[in-house]
């Protein structure tokens, strides 16, 4: 009994944290294609099991949608813009830290080391008027 109350104690903020995985995200990034940050807003919801969806809607008024899974602490997204012919597609990979998603991304094809992206995405709670 003492095991498994043990491991449940090692589970439980694990499954919370998972669980607080859906949300609304302030983003805040580096694109070295045009070599300058960048600002914006996510919402990622879950969809079934390990998938997830994600839409980006950044500063300069693009959007970019995305597909995800979910293994250990990392929350992994495929990734194209939303406009109906897609120019940039690219694969994301954040590292998950109580409320904080962050790691590097990068575009379909590239094969230049210093063509790797970085992005780190905090959490917004939702603040309750009484």
């Amino acid at each position: 009994m003492r095991k498994y109350v043990y491991f449940l104690a090692l589970l439980l903020p694990y499954m919370s944290l998972l669980a607080d995985i859906e949300g609304t995200y302030s983003v805040e990034g580096f694109n070295p294609y045009i070599n300058r940050g960048y600002i914006g807003q996510a919402q990622i919801t879950k969809q079934n099991g390990r998938i997830y969806s994600i839409v980006w809607s950044f500063d300069d008024g693009t959007t970019e949608v995305g597909t995800g899974l979910i293994k250990d602490d990392q929350l992994s997204f495929i990734f194209q813009d939303s406009e109906p012919n897609p120019i940039d597609r690219g694969v994301q990979v954040y590292e998950i830290e109580h409320g904080r998603l962050k790691g590097p991304w990068t575009l379909l094809g590239e094969t230049q080391a210093d063509r790797v992206g970085s992005e780190t995405l905090e959490k917004e709670h939702s603040h309750c008027h009484h």
